[in-house]
């Protein structure tokens, strides 16, 4: 049987349709896979008051931002100034995170928690959903209105917006191929420009976010 996992992006809701979106799915662990879950616009999103709200819910919080965010600390993941996700999905420490996420996973519905709403313009999308469909994994993404979108509708909205066509008789180039272009390009669009230290410094001041 395969493991199933979610994913939600909070967005500039408030927290009871957040709340009201986990009961609905029976959402009973968030993952937060933020590099910094702290926010000055929608401040009950920040990683203390969530976490307390959650539990107050019944729902467990479990930080990954180390291992699955997408702005790492260090320069090593970074290319020309911006991260590099296909050397990222290679950090040990992300491998760990995801077998970590997929193990709570089989015994407690989980929903990996970023902050942008659509997982097309997220590294939860991005990044995180081909490893996990590599690994096996049954991923799905809860959108604002509560529907569910699976991960391989996203690709196909993906493959749509950089215009990609197939036609049965191509034998030389196929979804797949399309896909690793399109995640290639999509990723580096989402790329976070910067040093990690310095970034992560300026946004933790400044009592922003990070997106990813």
């Amino acid at each position: 049987m395969k493991t199933s996992l979610n994913s939600i992006g909070h967005s500039n809701q408030t927290l009871d349709s957040f709340m009201a979106l986990l009961t609905r799915h029976g959402i009973e662990t968030v993952v937060d896979v933020r590099s910094t879950p702290v926010s000055a616009y929608v401040p009950w999103f920040s990683r203390e008051p969530l976490s307390a709200s959650l539990r107050a819910n019944r729902v467990s919080y479990l930080f990954e931002g180390d291992s699955l965010g997408a702005r790492p600390m260090g320069t090593e993941h970074y290319v020309d100034g911006a991260v590099d996700y296909r050397t990222l999905a290679h950090r040990v420490e992300f491998r760990d995170g995801l077998l970590r996420t997929i193990d709570i996973a089989r015994g407690s519905r989980t929903a990996l928690l970023c902050t942008e709403g659509d997982p097309m313009l997220c590294h939860r999308g991005i990044l995180i959903g081909p490893a996990l469909r590599a690994m096996g994994v049954d991923y799905s993404h809860i959108g604002r209105s509560g529907d569910l979108e699976t991960h391989e509708e996203m690709e196909t909205r993906l493959l749509s917006k950089f215009k990609f066509r197939f036609v049965q008789s191509d034998l030389f180039f196929d979804r797949n191929d399309a896909l690793r272009i399109a995640y290639e390009k999509q990723g580096r669009k989402l790329a976070h420009r910067g040093s990690g230290e310095v970034g992560q410094e300026l946004v933790a001041e400044a009592g922003m976010e990070y997106d990813d």
